[in-house]
């Protein structure tokens, strides 16, 4: 199932489930919600056993997509995850090669660095140099802490595609990376939550980032150094997760400062993430007014 958030009607916020190119809304089903309508949805699915079908169809034209789990307590990322990226990053700085017995480098966004999909992605009037990261992003569905890698799947309601937007310099330049990881409307996630039923295997999926309809990332999920299972596992050995919660797992090699810094995004670019099994997020880039 793709569960969808979205705003119609002049800013009408609603939730729903996708089939082909309708939504079928949810939302009076889910019921009012405090910030996150995710998070809401779950909890409401997990005392329900089936899914309402009756709703009201609007076609995904009528609609925009919000990041899915907008307004939910965390957004968790994790840097240099990937073992090609993480090569290159070691290259690149001097520092040792992350490995799966070094800890998960991690770091917090804001839901205002992050738009859903189709929604422009932002290049900041004080920086030109943003840069792209797709990645798979997590969905967390109960709360939980403290848990065991062999039961990690079981508090993972879904997974969305993710665009971790970087502004490279006062990423680099700042004592933490912080203020370049966190610009108003720099990354995206969506276009909605696919359910973990659909995706038996995080690790056997593929990730491809297209630049202008070039291919600037592609690899395989199942090179990546800290898998989910380890992921969710480290997180809440040090803080309780919550759901809709989200956890951006880190990208492959093939960003602008994977190549050399000679070339950033600019507007007019159009950029897309594709997860298989999942779907595609797309998004222009504009220049911040």
């Amino acid at each position: 199932m793709k569960v969808a958030v979205f705003e119609r009607d002049g800013g009408q916020q609603g939730i729903g489930m996708v089939e082909g190119d309708i939504i079928v809304d949810l939302t009076e089903w889910v019921g009012p919600h405090q910030g996150c309508a995710m998070a809401a949805y779950l909890d409401r699915r997990a005392k329900s056993d089936s899914v309402p079908e009756g709703g009201l169809r609007i076609p995904l034209a009528d609609v925009a997509l919000l990041p899915p789990s907008l307004g939910s307590r965390a957004v968790i990322c994790v840097g240099v995850n990937y073992s090609d990226h993480a090569q290159l990053v070691a290259e690149r700085t001097g520092t040792a090669v992350s490995t799966s017995d070094t800890r998960p480098a991690l770091f917090l966004k804001v839901w205002s660095s992050l738009t859903g999909h189709l929604q422009p992605i932002s290049r900041p009037r004080v920086s030109s140099w943003l840069d792209f990261e797709g990645e798979l992003a997590v969905i967390i569905g109960k709360h939980c802490r403290a848990v065991p890698r062999e039961n990690a799947f079981d508090v993972v309601a879904g997974y969305a595609v993710g665009q971790d937007g970087s502004v490279r310099d006062w990423q680099r330049q700042s004592p933490t990376p912080t203020a370049g990881k966190n610009f108003f409307h720099s990354g995206s996630i969506g276009p909605w939550m696919v359910t973990a039923d659909e995706v038996p295997d995080p690790a056997a999926l593929r990730i491809t980032t297209t630049l202008n309809g070039d291919v600037m990332q592609d690899s395989p999920t199942s090179v990546l150094i800290h898998d989910v299972p380890a992921l969710i596992e480290h997180v809440t050995t040090f803080m309780p997760l919550a759901p809709g919660d989200v956890i951006f797992t880190g990208t492959p090699a093939g960003s602008f400062a994977d190549r050399g810094n000679d070339r950033w995004l600019e507007p007019g670019d159009v950029v897309s993430v594709t997860i298989s099994s999942i779907g595609t997020l797309t998004n222009d880039v504009i220049a911040e007014v």
